[in-house]
């Protein structure tokens, strides 16, 4: 549920002429936060634990887009 979320998100942000928020949410889910958490997760919980690395990046880049929706949806509705 949370991957078309995240993938859509970008077009919202772009349809809204958001690009740089469009950017983050695409960069942070394909390169930052998953790569972090590649490198990190074996470290700190074992070599299985990279499996969680994708759904857990999921998860952090989902709440970012909520709140920025909600942030961008409001500056709409007090324009209106």
């Amino acid at each position: 549920m949370l991957l078309p979320l995240n993938i859509f998100s970008t077009y919202y942000f772009q349809a809204l002429m958001k690009p740089s928020t469009s950017f983050i949410v695409s960069v942070s889910r394909g390169a930052v936060i998953s790569g972090i958490l590649i490198y990190l997760l074996p470290l700190i919980a074992g070599a299985d634990s990279i499996w969680l690395a994708i759904p857990i990046t999921e998860f952090i880049v989902a709440i970012f887009v909520i709140i920025m929706m909600t942030r961008y949806t409001k500056k709409l509705s007090v324009a209106k």
